[in-house]
């Protein structure tokens, strides 16, 4: 269908060019024709030329170049060969055809007492591609309603991000979801009507003004059909601003968009900086271009929404580095509380083995109930281990059973170690020096919590610092 209705409008050489080019008419964006230039397509956000064979191509040879017959003859196809039918659209700069697609056109402009007549010797048309995409207001939707009713929504956006695509998808949304929603479709483009009748999808209850200036739409929506929302495209005149407080005085909700970079560069224009000023909307919507159609770069809150959000985001950065920095400090001090906690573990096993008499895969067992959660079932295997697989050597359990049960529990690689290689000798000694293993292993640990107790408290204080310092920063710089 929209492959259709472009093709339809175009030259009859372009068109048969353009048929051979492997487009996907859903990422056509833009069509341009301009005498003596080539033809130029704005296909999936690059530019591209249309060649003599029918290809889509960045190079710029072998290009179709525009003559100006083939320009009255588009001009002919878009107007069903009646310029006057279309005088008024004209004076405004563009047409509009079916299916909502917009034809810019650029040539001399004939002025009557400070008014645009028409446009004569027509050199250039830009034909933008409508596209319907649903489901891409779906998060605008969720964000500028409350309890199924639309907050007073102003859509900010550039030429070419989309704002049509995101307005149409939206008033479906809310036509949808039982709000009834009126449209004042002033060039067409919202619901591509044809006899009347909305073309594209506006939703079960939504009404349309089609090929009405917007402050008369308005007005006439209020008196004659009653509605819930109503949505208009492009405002910015006087005329417009006035009847939006028409609208807003008589308790409907506003939906409508609006050419500008930000909120900021509306204040410009005289009208719109009154809107603001007045509070008419609660959500402004900030587009950006990017690959997908009406991209939200920023939802803004009238009533404070942005700072409250960076005032929240910069306590979260800051309790977060806060937390970091004492969550590593934390860890730093782990390792000492590691290193005794082993300590107390081994004090057990010599205690069992010399004042209990027990052997040492029984001692081994009997400490695993004592000590540390996180040592337990290091403990419990090694005695399982041990009782099952009697044919294997102490050392050898020992040892497997650390890398698999101690590894990941114990911080400080020489704790770790220093528990580990305990195993290889003190399965082959009597008691007496299975107790003399154990105490040398003891201070052998003690040596190292020595060496270590200066560094954890100086890497204590660090992290604790740097976690503040760093978060800080990083708000300094987000604001």
């Amino acid at each position: 269908m929209k492959e259709e209705e472009i093709l339809g409008i175009l030259p009859l050489h372009i068109r048969t060019i353009i048929k051979q080019a492997d487009i996907n008419w859903d990422e056509l964006q833009e069509i341009r024709l301009r005498i003596q230039k080539p033809v130029i397509l704005k296909y999936n956000a690059k530019t591209c030329y249309l060649s003599e064979q029918g290809k889509i191509t960045t190079r710029k040879e072998q290009l179709h170049i525009v003559t100006s017959q083939e320009i009255r003859q588009a001009m002919e196809y878009i107007s069903s060969y009646s310029m006057y039918a279309y005088i008024e659209q004209l004076k405004q700069g563009f047409l509009t055809i079916r299916g909502g697609h917009r034809v810019g056109i650029c040539g001399t402009v004939v002025m009557d007492h400070d008014k645009v007549k028409t446009i004569r010797h027509i050199s250039g048309l830009n034909i933008r591609v409508a596209h319907e995409v649903k489901g891409c207001a779906d998060i605008l939707y969720s964000r500028c309603t409350r309890m199924g009713k639309l907050i007073p929504t102003l859509i900010i956006s550039p030429p070419g991000c989309g704002k049509t695509t995101l307005l149409r998808d939206m008033i479906r949304k809310i036509s949808d979801e039982g709000q009834t929603v009126g449209v004042v479709d002033e060039r067409s483009e919202i619901g591509a009507c044809y006899q009347g009748v909305a073309q594209n999808d506006l939703g079960i209850q939504t009404d349309v003004m089609d090929a009405c200036e917007k402050g008369q739409g308005m007005n006439m929506l209020i008196r004659s059909m009653a509605p819930d929302v109503i949505a208009v495209d492009e405002i910015g005149s006087k005329e417009d601003v006035e009847a939006l407080f028409f609208c807003a005085y008589r308790g409907c909700s506003i939906l409508a968009t609006a050419h500008g970079k930000n909120k900021e560069s509306l204040s410009k224009n005289p009208y719109m900086r009154e809107i603001i000023n007045k509070k008419m909307f609660q959500r402004y919507v900030i587009l950006e271009q990017r690959n997908q159609p009406g991209y939200i770069a920023q939802i803004i809150d009238e009533n404070g929404g942005p700072k409250l959000i960076k005032i929240l985001g910069s306590l979260i950065v800051i309790f977060s580095g806060i937390g970091f920095g004492f969550h590593k400090a934390a860890k730093e001090q782990k390792r000492l509380e590691q290193g005794i906690a082993i300590k107390r573990m081994l004090y057990l096993l010599q205690g069992e083995i010399r004042y209990g008499f027990t052997p040492l895969p029984e001692a081994v067992l009997k400490i695993s109930t004592k000590t540390e959660k996180e040592y337990q079932p290091f403990l419990k295997k090694v005695a399982k281990q041990l009782e099952t697989h009697s044919e294997e050597s102490f050392a050898k359990i020992w040892q497997q059973t650390a890398d698999q049960k101690l590894k990941q529990v114990i911080y400080e690689p020489k704790f770790y170690e220093i528990l580990k290689n305990m195993g290889e000798t003190i399965g082959y000694l009597d008691q007496q020096m299975q107790e003399k293993t154990i105490l040398l292993t003891i201070e052998q640990l003690d040596d190292q919590i020595f060496l270590m107790k200066d560094q954890v408290v100086k890497n204590c204080k660090m992290y604790r610092s740097l976690g503040i310092s760093l978060s800080v920063l990083i708000v300094i710089i987000l604001l």
